[in-house]
């Protein structure tokens, strides 16, 4: 049975290695793995919980002090979805990345990004480079 792609995420290709682009074979170049892109998809009210702890795990927040991104998850469910705030995540069964972007107060095209990170065993694997592309897309194409 193929995978499937949940409506709103996006999958690809994404290649581990040096800052280049280009795929290779050659090991002495840095080339470890290709690794399927991950799934970025839009964060639901499940993943809240999940999100404070991948930025928790990544050094974001210490785990005693939570407060600023629990408030900003709940407010991003509450009502700023519908203020063009977006918080996309990177999942395999449970958020291993995430990006939260939203539009700058009186500008016309200039965004924020709030917050991105990417869990510490999965750094490493272009999870946060394919985050970062995800938004920058997104933005490219109207938000």
């Amino acid at each position: 049975m193929e995978p499937t792609t949940p409506p709103g995420a996006t999958r690809g290709v994404a290649f581990c290695g040096p800052s280049t682009r280009e795929p290779t074979e050659n090991a002495a170049l840095g080339w470890t793995t290709l690794l399927e892109a991950p799934m970025i998809r839009p964060a639901t009210p499940d993943d809240a919980t999940a999100v404070t702890a991948l930025a928790v795990a990544a050094g974001l927040f210490p785990a005693d002090d939570t407060e600023v991104v629990d408030s900003m998850m709940a407010d991003y469910f509450g009502r700023n979805i519908d203020a063009d705030h977006r918080c996309v995540i990177d999942a395999e069964g449970e958020p291993l990345g995430v990006a939260y972007y939203q539009p700058a107060l009186a500008t016309d095209g200039t965004w924020y990004l709030t917050m991105i990170a990417v869990r510490p065993d999965r750094q490493g694997q272009g999870r946060g480079a394919a985050l970062m592309r995800q938004v920058e897309d997104a933005l490219r194409t109207g938000g």
